[in-house]
């Protein structure tokens, strides 16, 4: 998922599960489980010459978190 996309989309997300509830239109899916954007998180990888952009996703049914790669998210 686009960096941009997925950090409006958390924004939604977040503002929704503290006035109510998640809506169908804040979920995300990855390898097939859906999820609500939750966190990002950039950094650099182990020899700190490229970006690491991280989503960290709200399992649904779960109730936990998972830290997975951006371009994984699927909308």
């Amino acid at each position: 998922m686009e960096r941009t996309v997925y950090l409006e989309r958390m924004r939604k997300a977040l503002y929704h599960a503290a006035h109510g509830g998640i809506r169908e239109e804040d979920i995300v899916t990855c390898g097939g489980i859906q999820y609500y954007p939750y966190e990002y998180i950039l950094t650099y990888d182990a020899h700190a010459n490229k970006w690491q952009h991280s989503a960290v996703l709200h399992d649904l049914k779960a109730e936990s978190i998972q830290r997975v790669k951006l371009e994984e998210v699927d909308q």
